[in-house]
């Protein structure tokens, strides 16, 4: 199906219903997660941040999360979205990413933050 067409198709379903085709979408295999990621970013707002990590922490989607929060992380107030880039992107080697946001942003949880980053047993702890 054309992407374009799935991503618009998204905007004349409830949310319950959206959640639950993003939901399906990704149990269907990886060549789905970039649609995905695209449906994530243009319908935050209508769908909120922290259903949507839950739909790609369900199927371990971590380079879809990834992307998605990418997209949000600088402009977004929600300590949970600055949390779970910051996991994401050290979960995936991105670590210039993971410093600049610790470094950059006072949205998340200091504490949380440095207990998940220690816990991670990276490479170079710097």
């Amino acid at each position: 199906m054309n992407q374009e067409f799935v991503v618009e198709f998204f905007s004349t379903l409830s949310r319950p219903d959206a959640i639950m085709l993003l939901k399906d979408m990704l149990s269907r295999g990886a060549s789905n997660v970039q649609v995905v990621v695209e449906i994530a970013k243009k319908y935050n707002e209508e769908l909120g941040a922290k259903d949507l990590i839950d739909v790609f922490e369900t199927f371990k989607a971590i380079e879809g999360m990834f992307y998605y929060l990418g997209s949000i992380v600088n402009f977004s107030e929600d300590p949970l979205v600055h949390f779970k880039y910051i996991q994401s992107s050290a979960q995936l080697g991105q670590f210039k990413e993971c410093e600049r946001v610790c470094r950059d942003s006072t949205i998340y949880d200091p504490e949380q933050v440095k207990a998940y980053l220690k816990d991670a047993k990276l490479a170079d702890p710097r």
